[in-house]
This record gives C-alpha cells, structure tokens and sequence, in this order.
C-alpha cells in the first residue's frame, strides 16, 4: 500500500489488486530491497536512508518510513511539531514528533519518478453486482420499501395541521363540531400511517433477511474459489473481519440508502413548508443546518480515522486470539503462554483506547450539535412569538412552523448521517477488491495442494 499511495501521488493511480497480482508477497510483508525492486518497476527510483528525527523534514515526501521494527508506513507531510502518516493499517494519522519517536526506525526511502515512469489512471472500482453476486428480487424490494416510505412520509407532512387548525379555529370560536371532525380524520390518518409503518417495517426485516442469506452464501462460495495463496498472505483475523463487513454494507443497501433518499426529498419539502410560513424564520433555520453541516464537515474526517483506527486494532485482537486458539498446542509445548497473554492485554488495550477516543469525538460533536439547535429554537421561537404579537403570524402557525422546523432539522441530519455511513461502507467495500476477483485461479490453488 506504500508503494500504491507514493505512485498515485506522481500520476500512477495503480492499485492495490494490480501490485498484488503482479509483486506477490507472503505473510511476513516485503523487505526494504524487495521494495525497492518493486519501485523500480514502477518507474520510482528508491533511495534508502539512515536518519534521525529532526532530518524528516528534509525528505522528499510521500516517502517510505520503517515503522515499530515490522511494518512501512508513508510519510505525507510535515509541518512544524505535527507530522502527517499514513499507515496502512491505521489510516491517516497526526502524531507528534515525540509519538513519532517511539515508532520510527530511522529508515527512509524515497522515491522518485524516473525516464520510465508512465502515468495511468485509477483502475475501475468494483461494482455493487460483484460486490453482492446475484441477488433476485433487490430492486424490486427496495422500490416498495421506498414507495411505502413516501406513503408514510405523506402522513408526518399533515400532522402540524391538526395542532395549527385547533389553536386557530377550534380554540378561538369554540367549535366543538370542527374539533370532533379534526380529531375523527387525523385519528383515521393515524391509523392508516401504523399500518403503512408496520408493512415498511416487515418489508424492510424480509429483504435484509433475504439479502443476507443470497450476499452471504455468494461471498462464502467465492471465498473457497480464491487460491490458496490468498490465505497465505493474510492473517485470519483480516479475513474474517471482511465476512464481518456484510451485514454494514448490507444494512447500508436496505435501510440507509432508502432512509437517506427519502430524508433528503422530505429535506426540500419540509423547507418549502416553511418559506410558505415565514422566510425570515426558514432563514433563521437554514443557518443553523448550515452550522451543524459545516461541523458534520469537519469531524467527518477524524471520526472516518478513528473508525478505521479502531476496526484495525479490533482486527487484530481478533486475528491474534484466533491464531492462538488455533496453534495452542505448538504454543503449550513451547511454553509461550506469558508472550501471546501479554501480546493480547496489549492489543486489547490499544483496542480499548481506539474506542475511547472515537467515543470523545462522537460526545464533543453531540453537544455541539444539541448547542447549535438548542440556540435555533431559541431563536425561532421568540422572533416567531414578536410576529405573533405583531399579528403577522398567528399562535397556531408558530406552532405549525415549529414541527415542520424539528421535521426539516431531523430530515438534514438523518441525511448527513447515512451519507457518512455510505462513505464508510465505500471505504469497506474497496478493500473487497481481491475478494471480488473475477478469476480466482481455482486449478492452480488445487495444483499446489497436490505437489
């Protein structure tokens, strides 16, 4: 991945299926003169060095950095006291120069374009039918559920109405008949929304349970395609945790991408609600979206590096506790029991903290979310009520306006929501490439066996 990432940054997008398939490597990763011979295959010429930390700054970046005695890891920038890493592993990392210090090696490599690098373009990412396999029925069953969901829709956009015509006309010329009237046809269309809700709901448990069961005996007939070398190069924990990844990107495919269509029309219609009510208020809640979508902007970035930070050292806690089930009695007869103990209380911890911190961000932008709307409603309800009091607007409107406010806030955050959980299922879904592989190599897999 070092490699792919420092040749994408001179024009050579190759990607990580193409090194694999051309440049093989087992388990135990590739040497510093492997990497280099890989390089100048692509057109870079390697130049390794020995420095200390205070010469970082003077490399060529991106280079290749010896990372912890037993990986790479690719130096992206460095600014003063922070310097940016890419590790394959973690993801895209901040670290201070005392953090890098308890990592770093002291090797370097750059790598620089040479007569024969050729540039090319990133190759096609992976399409949902190699992702899912074939699976009957899919857009058939997600149409209805996204008929079924405007239906429902339909019926949350008439509610403000009953409380707005029972402040307005009920409560003022004491009109026990319209009140009767109000209450028959909106219990009448609360009844019909339970029902529709209920059909969306068992619809939605159908199709998951049937996408589950079709997705899932698809990726596992593939997975006992691939070649054996395939197993060989991965630890098992890795590929267990990509079986893992179904059912999000399958929850991804069922529910979140419906849900994030219809919130984002319900988004339009809710706002056109309200410029028909006033405005000055809709101007009022548009800025406090755009606030909270600017902060969604910004911790998007280190809450997908925390994720991924995370996913990594639970895969390898998980890879670690499985090996050691695995190779108990080699570990037994060696008595290794004390290594793999600590080697996992020290995996566990780091899986630990990685949660911890993803669990602070996920806190610090809940409360300035909550802080943001919280001065919006304030906001809207008193230049709402000087309207009110103006008799511009009446209390039965501010009342209305102030329900389709919470269905357009809601609709926009439900929104930004699944479009980051569907920035995350892609993320998932590109390292599926060499499971997705469209020629396993069945034969040749069978002809190592045999020899």
């Amino acid at each position: 991945m070092c490699l792919a990432i420092a040749a994408a940054h001179h024009g050579n997008a190759v990607g990580l299926r193409e090194l694999r398939r051309r440049f093989p490597l087992s388990l135990k990763g590739a040497s510093l003169k492997r990497l280099i011979a890989i390089a100048g295959d692509l057109g870079l010429q390697g130049r390794p060095l020995r420095l200390d930390l205070d010469d970082l700054s003077k490399l060529t970046t991106p280079c290749v950095l010896h990372w912890d005695l037993n990986h790479y890891v690719v130096l992206a920038q460095v600014a003063g006291d922070r310097i940016t890493i890419l590790d394959p592993s973690l993801g895209r990392r901040v670290l201070s120069r005392a953090d890098v210090s308890k990592h770093f090696t002291g090797i370097a490599l750059e790598l620089t374009p040479t007569a024969e690098f050729r540039p090319q373009k990133a190759p096609p990412s992976i399409s949902m039918r190699q992702l899912t396999g074939r699976v009957s029925g899919l857009w058939r069953s997600l149409a209805l559920v996204l008929l079924l969901s405007l239906a429902l829709q339909a019926f949350l956009l008439m509610a403000p109405f009953f409380m707005q015509w029972v402040v307005d006309q009920v409560l003022v010329a004491a009109d026990r008949e319209l009140l009767t009237v109000l209450g028959l046809g909106f219990g009448l269309a609360l009844l019909l929304q339970v029902a529709i809700s209920l059909l969306r709901g068992w619809t939605v448990v159908y199709l998951s349970t049937r996408l589950g069961l079709q997705w899932m005996s698809n990726v596992f007939a593939h997975l006992l395609r691939l070649p054996l070398d395939f197993f060989e190069k991965r630890h098992l924990g890795d590929v267990t945790s990509r079986m893992g990844a179904v059912q999000a990107i399958q929850k991804t495919l069922t529910t979140s991408f419906v849900e994030s269509l219809i919130d984002g029309l319900m988004a339009v219609v809710t706002l056109g609600m309200m410029l028909l009510y006033s405005a000055e208020l809709a101007l009022v809640t548009l800025l406090a979206v755009g606030l909270y979508l600017g902060l969604r902007a910004l911790a998007y970035r280190p809450l997908r590096d925390g994720t991924e930070q995370q996913l990594g050292a639970a895969a390898k806690q998980q890879s670690h506790l499985l090996e050691s089930i695995r190779g108990i009695q080699s570990i037994k007869v060696a008595g290794g029991e004390p290594v793999r103990r600590s080697t996992y209380a020290t995996l566990m911890h780091d899986t630990v903290n990685r949660e911890v911190g993803l669990a602070k961000l996920g806190l610090g932008f809940s409360a300035a979310s909550q802080l943001v709307f919280g001065l919006e409603r304030i906001a809207v309800v008193w230049i709402g009520a000087t309207l009110a009091l103006e008799n511009v607007f009446s209390v039965g409107m501010l009342v209305a306006y102030l329900a389709y406010k919470d269905q357009f806030a809601g609709r926009c955050r439900g929104s930004s929501t699944s479009g980051s959980s569907s920035a995350c299922c892609a993320c998932t879904a590109s390292d599926w490439e060499t499971f997705c592989s469209p020629s396993p190599r069945r034969s040749r897999g069978r002809h190592r066996q045999r020899n």
